[in-house]
């Protein structure tokens, strides 16, 4: 029996949500991304207890409920290490006869998930892992979004593309007394590898002020529950929601794209945050020293100078998910440009992956959207497999304000003929429309489980920075086309409906 596909988006969101702040390096650093996110941190957990310092035991954690299917097992050998007896192996080539290959469960592969090759439910959720899209993970999925009372919404996936009520998570105003505390971004992956959702967080004394701010480490311990873990409290990096696995490692890195702009661009880079794997133990956030002497969570890398190629523009996108578009099984990006502020067409550009978290120059134009000025600029970028043929698929548009306001369209991948992808410009559509709205976050999975791509898209409703706004749920029917948005979440009176975080596993599938 071979496993049920869980298609992995390989990339989402056209800007990257970026937490202000960086590195002390002149004319560089400014994140493109137009909403950059102030930091973003939480606690998740109960809030009963106002005046519990998480930081008072940052340590803690709990044991992983499936044994041990963090890493890789090699089912020819048996951990002398480990006191209780191996499991038996019934078939060499399938040691607990689940019907997925023992070289298939330890790989990410096609369809991004790694198990236990000799435990038929690697999790103990009841679901076998030919059926369970998460084989490593026992817990529901979840979103997270800001609030404006010093802790954390967290909202549970019912797997239908449902979520239960709000609650809040996380020690209030960060275990202090400053009432102007906010978590102000989250970037939820699998950042120490062990199959199960953490989060990395920001948290901010004065979101309204310049200044360092708390990198924090939520480690899920329950279904809504979650240890808080200071790992920074004077973090200075940026934390991105660009987060893919580059090095193969399992360890998701974040990636982001910087630029100087006075005006027009002048230059631009891309820079890699490589995960050093200790996000249980580090004591500093982000070290540009690749010996790494504080042994902190992150090395900070230049991947690619793009200053050539975003020379002289007016704006640029960026993806949030790696994908495979040249075939070489290894993680690339795209990239689009506008030459001014108006009805610009919008080039967009695949920055091809190296492997060790660097990346080529842009490469060719691989699409030119809004070409004949009647769509919208391309605010928003990304791929993903729409149509389930196999090749990536691109999405781009959400202007707000010029062109076909709040149209997006979708460029269908074709085999390229010396293998990968190719798009081509007559093979897209407009696959949404949400009118003049400021669309600031857009999420791509399979939200209701169903093998098909959703899209999750937070705006404000009346294409301005000013409330209403809402989170919705477009669904995908599996062939490029997508149902009428589902609310996921309204807010009257703010912009928080644009300021949703949801999961980056990191992993690019190997199609």
């Amino acid at each position: 029996m071979m496993r049920r596909e869980r298609f992995h988006p390989p990339i989402v969101i056209a800007v990257a949500m970026l937490a202000s702040g960086c590195f002390s390096d002149p004319g560089r650093g400014q994140p493109t991304d137009s909403q950059t996110s102030d930091g973003e941190s939480t606690t998740l957990g109960s809030t009963e207890n106002p005046t519990e310092d998480p930081t008072e035991n940052p340590t803690t954690t709990t044991s992983d409920p499936t044994g041990d299917p963090t890493g890789d097992p090699d089912p020819t050998q048996t951990d002398t290490s480990d006191t209780t007896e191996e499991p038996e192996c019934l078939d060499p080539d399938d040691c607990d006869e689940d019907g997925i290959s023992n070289a298939e469960e330890m790989v990410d592969g096609s369809d991004c998930r790694r198990s236990d090759p000799y435990r038929q439910d690697t999790d103990n959720d009841g679901l076998l892992d030919a059926e369970d899209p998460y084989p490593r993970d026992p817990y529901p999925r979840f979103v997270l979004f800001r609030n404006e009372t010093g802790t954390i919404d967290f909202m549970l996936a019912n797997g239908d593309g449902k979520y239960q009520p709000p609650i809040q998570i996380g020690s209030p105003y960060g275990g202090s007394e400053i009432a102007t505390y906010r978590y102000t971004f989250c970037a939820i992956s699998d950042f120490d590898d062990n199959g199960q959702l953490d989060f990395l967080a920001i948290g901010d004394p004065d979101p309204e002020a310049a200044g360092e701010r708390e990198l924090w480490w939520f480690e899920r311990t329950g279904i809504d529950t979650f240890t808080q873990r200071k790992i920074d409290p004077a973090f200075s990096g940026i934390l991105s929601s660009t987060i893919i696995d580059l090095d193969g490692d399992g360890y998701p890195e974040t990636v982001t794209l910087e630029k100087d702009q006075p005006n027009y661009i002048e230059s631009g880079w891309i820079y890699t945050n490589h995960n050093t794997g200790n996000v249980a133990t580090a004591t500093c956030g982000a070290t540009e020293e690749t010996a790494n002497p504080d042994d902190c969570l992150f090395v900070r890398t230049l991947a690619a100078d793009v200053s050539a190629w975003v020379n002289d523009q007016w704006s640029l996108a960026f993806t949030r998910y790696g994908f495979d578009g040249n075939g070489d099984g290894i993680a690339d990006l795209l990239i689009s440009r506008s030459s001014n502020g108006g009805n610009a067409n919008s080039p967009i550009a695949m920055v091809p992956g190296v492997g060790d978290g660097s990346f080529l120059p842009p490469g060719p134009t691989a699409v030119v959207h809004n070409n004949d000025q009647m769509a919208s600029p391309a605010r928003a970028i990304g791929t993903g497999d729409f149509n389930n043929d196999g090749h990536a698929d691109i999405f781009a548009g959400l202007d707000q304000d010029d062109g076909v306001s709040g149209s997006l369209w979708l460029y269908l991948g074709e085999p390229h003929p010396d293998g990968g992808t190719l798009w081509a410009a007559d093979n897209g559509s407009e696959v949404l429309n949400i009118g003049s709205a400021s669309t600031t976050v857009i999420a791509v999975d399979d939200y209701n489980n169903d093998g098909d791509l959703d899209l999750m898209l937070g705006f404000t409703a009346d294409g301005s920075s000013n409330p209403p706004s809402q989170t919705e749920l477009f669904t995908g029917n599996g062939d490029g086309t997508f149902n009428l948005g589902e609310i996921v979440r309204e807010f009257p009176d703010s912009t928080l409906g644009t300021r949703f975080f949801a999961p980056q596993d990191g992993c690019v599938p190997t199609l």
